[in-house]
């Protein structure tokens, strides 16, 4: 169970482990669902959501000379 599953990285990776030391995935869950059916797993979820995405330069922000900041827990690379 996750907070919020968007690529379902962290999830599969947990999966992986629990499955190495002989566990069974029983399934998976998450308060927000923001995949798009795009992980290639069958999640539950509370909610479901939908986030536009801008390339880069055509962000309306960065088009207004707010800064970048990169959220999430997870390290640039990982």
């Amino acid at each position: 169970v996750e907070d919020v599953i968007t690529t379902a990285k962290s999830a599969k990776k947990a999966a992986a482990v629990i499955e190495e030391y002989g566990g069974i995935i029983a399934g998976y869950a998450c308060i927000i669902d923001r995949s798009e059916g795009n992980s290639g797993l069958e999640i539950i979820s509370l909610a479901q959501m939908s986030v536009e995405l801008y390339s880069v330069g055509n962000c309306p922000l960065c088009l207004r000379g707010n800064p970048v900041i990169k959220p999430g827990s997870r390290p640039s690379g990982y």
